[in-house]
């Protein structure tokens, strides 16, 4: 039976595979198979902490294939984090902490500092995806065929990132793309490609629940703002907003829009776009003595 899925670079959409159900389960595959933690190796942090789920059904009769899923970054979660509903196609999970971060509900870290998606979780991330596809092993001295009860297709693992974790999905297939020779594909979800869309200038989901409504930017017009390699936006009416419902400040388009949800935060700082931040210089809405 073919194992490889799809044996391309990049995959923006959705893979489609037959049926879990299709496929004959193995006599040896255990129900409700628990979650696996180990740790492995990785300069220059230390020992990373990972997070195996092994599917209920494997999808092949050989085994299942495994997908590594890129965490949060911009607003680092302390516990390990399951998006992808890879046991649903009989997928192998396989996630893990950042450099310097501890998942909460168990007690287990990794070792190292957190870089926001800088160089130390790069590495990490390398060395996760290296671990998955069975070149290197953990603390322990074994392969992750050796930990976990379904035989996981080392020659079938893709790299899977929702929203801004593409990034970071982006700049391991960049940076380090001749150790990862054995990921056959990366799925990538509604990632963000520039500043503008990082900061949510353009606008988001909101409202009581997360994902109910629109929050729009009037002043995003398409297809005038959009160019294949960038978003304009007019940003002559930005100004810092300080009122009862934002004491700390943002940034506001006038009355029209107020930029101040889902924003990208770092070593304790708001990041926005380069043109939003210029504009609030040149509008002299903010001035380096009164910078938040």
């Amino acid at each position: 039976m073919k194992k490889a899925i799809l044996r391309i670079a990049i995959v923006v959409t959705i893979c489609f595979l037959p049926p879990a159900s299709s496929f004959a389960v193995p006599p040896w595959q255990t129900p409700n198979a628990p979650a696996v933690f180990t740790l492995i190796s990785s300069s220059p942090s230390g020992t990373i902490a990972v997070k195996i789920v092994p599917p209920h059904n494997p999808r092949y009769s050989e085994g299942a294939p495994v997908m590594v899923e890129v965490p949060e970054f911009f607003y680092p979660k302390d516990e390990f984090r399951q998006y992808a509903e890879a046991d649903s196609i009989g997928f192998m999970y396989v996630t893990f902490m950042w450099p310097g971060k501890k998942d909460t509900p168990t007690g287990r870290a990794s070792q190292g500092t957190y870089d926001f998606g800088g160089p130390a979780c790069i590495a990490a991330l390398r060395d996760v995806i290296r671990f998955a596809t069975g070149e290197i092993k953990n603390t322990d001295g074994k392969y992750i065929r050796e930990i976990v009860p379904v035989v996981p297709l080392t020659d079938n693992v893709g790299l899977y990132a929702f929203s801004h974790p593409g990034i970071a999905a982006v700049n391991v297939l960049a940076n380090h793309g001749k150790e990862i020779t054995g990921l056959k594909y990366f799925i990538g979800r509604e990632n963000p490609t520039s500043d503008v869309l990082l900061s949510v200038e353009t606008g988001y989901w909101g409202g009581k629940n997360a994902g109910e409504e629109p929050k729009i930017n009037p002043l995003y017009k398409y297809p005038g703002c959009y160019q294949p390699s960038s978003i304009t936006l007019d940003y002559s009416t930005i100004k810092w907003l300080v009122d009862r419902a934002h004491p700390a400040g943002c940034p506001a388009f006038g009355d029209l829009y107020v930029s101040d949800k889902n924003v990208p935060i770092m070593w304790n700082k708001r990041y926005y776009s380069i043109a939003l931040t210029k504009a609030l210089v040149a509008n002299k809405a903010l001035t380096a003595s009164s910078w938040p």
